[in-house]
């Protein structure tokens, strides 16, 4: 969902403290959001999901001692706005049982 990287971008954009800012053009945006929808292609999805904007920590750092910090910011606007790390166990029995019986190729 594509407001949700807007809503996410804009919490990036909002960072005021300079040590943790990060300047992140459009079109480095626009080569993020391909690859969020090649990730939602990847894992059988039309849309891109929350799940998905992880990957935005590994787009947006300038130096290498930013990443953690920056993968911390994303991690915690993702949170904010809907995702949860808690697993559900009910449907992930439920996900190995639909795909037991079919083979995988590699």
């Amino acid at each position: 969902n594509f407001s949700k990287v807007g809503q996410l971008k804009k919490c990036l954009d909002e960072i005021k403290n300079s040590e943790d800012r990060v300047y992140i053009s459009d079109r480095r945006w626009r080569k993020i959001v391909r690859i969020l929808r090649t990730s939602a292609f990847l894992n059988n999805r039309e849309n891109v999901d929350l799940m998905d904007c992880f990957l935005i920590a590994h787009c947006i750092w300038n130096e290498p001692k930013q990443f953690e910090k920056l993968k911390e910011l994303v991690a915690k606007a993702i949170k904010e706005h809907g995702f949860s790390l808690e697993l559900k166990s009910n449907s992930i029995k439920k996900e190995i049982r639909r795909n037991k019986g079919s083979k995988t190729v590699l």
